[in-house]
């Protein structure tokens, strides 16, 4: 079952919306050293205009207070990752 198909079988199923498979990526600020752990949510081909949104998150608690960052949705996830706001976690 790809993807696309196991979205709209847990929609149904469990009758919610907005369905999106996360993929989370880790990796380290150059400039602070800090932890940053990065969401990607795929809602599929059927969530039109919306498929693909990221948020983007400090994981090191021990270096200073969190930070978030997310930025538009859309239907490119080139353009979504240019549109975060990589900005916010920094000092």
């Amino acid at each position: 079952m790809d993807t696309e198909e196991l979205i709209r079988k847990i929609e149904e199923n469990g009758k919610l919306f907005e369905v999106a498979k996360v993929t989370t990526y880790r990796g380290y600020q150059k400039n602070s050293n800090r932890e940053v752990e990065v969401k990607i949510y795929d809602r599929g081909q059927a969530a039109a205009g919306q498929r693909y949104r990221v948020t983007a998150e400090t994981a090191d608690k021990s270096k200073g207070p969190d930070k978030f960052a997310t930025g538009n949705s859309g239907d490119s996830l080139d353009i979504v990752l240019t549109t975060v706001h990589w900005f916010d976690l920094t000092d």
